[in-house]
């Protein structure tokens, strides 16, 4: 006989209460909650160079970028940790929660490609302020993007070298600044 057992959820309530004394931190989807493990050196400087390269770009036009610290609430009732966000949306104001990005950025890795180009996907574009949606490759130079155009979502790609535009930002970064310091293969086996 199949042993069955009941998926145990918990509120949104809960969830955030929880995450405020966790030592680790952790997405929420439905109910059900995730640990996020800690990512590589190539995840990490990717997201700071993106980081470091656009922090200009946003204060000059009055927004905040945030990197994997800040949760992103979508739908009211999922939390993520984006790789890097910015919110230029003044009233986006919880120190904890953001909610109004316009743009968001994941790193891919092995573990978390196939939940960033499906659920993510879905969930963030949802987002009404999002203009963007980013994913960098971490094992080659390849970065896909989904970008809001009055007809609807533009989805392109870029591999080896290009520019990648962060409109909302009114400004765009080349590969080359994205995988600074890293050496990286222009082709090799997608993520995800």
């Amino acid at each position: 006989m199949t042993a069955l057992k009941l998926l145990e959820t918990v509120s949104v309530d809960e969830y955030l209460e929880g995450e405020k004394a966790s030592p680790v931190k952790h997405e929420y989807v439905d109910g059900r909650v995730f640990a996020l493990a800690g990512a590589t050196d190539a995840h990490n400087r990717i997201a700071g160079n993106i980081f470091a390269q656009l922090w200009d770009a946003a204060t000059q036009r009055g927004c905040r970028i945030y990197m994997s610290d800040m949760k992103l609430r979508v739908l009211g009732k999922w939390f993520y940790y984006p790789d890097v966000m910015a919110v230029c949306d003044e009233t986006d104001d919880d120190v904890y929660i953001k909610e109004n990005p316009c743009f968001v950025v994941e790193v891919l890795s092995r573990s978390t490609a196939a939940t960033d180009r499906r659920e993510k996907v879905d969930a963030y574009l949802s987002l009404p302020t999002l203009q963007a949606y980013i994913l960098v490759d971490s094992q080659m130079r390849r970065v896909e993007a989904f970008s809001r155009t009055p007809e609807g979502w533009l989805e392109a790609s870029w591999q080896g070298q290009g520019e990648v535009p962060f409109a909302c930002l009114d400004t765009s970064l080349s590969l080359e600044h994205i995988y600074r310091g890293l050496n990286l293969p222009d082709y090799a086996e997608p993520l995800g």
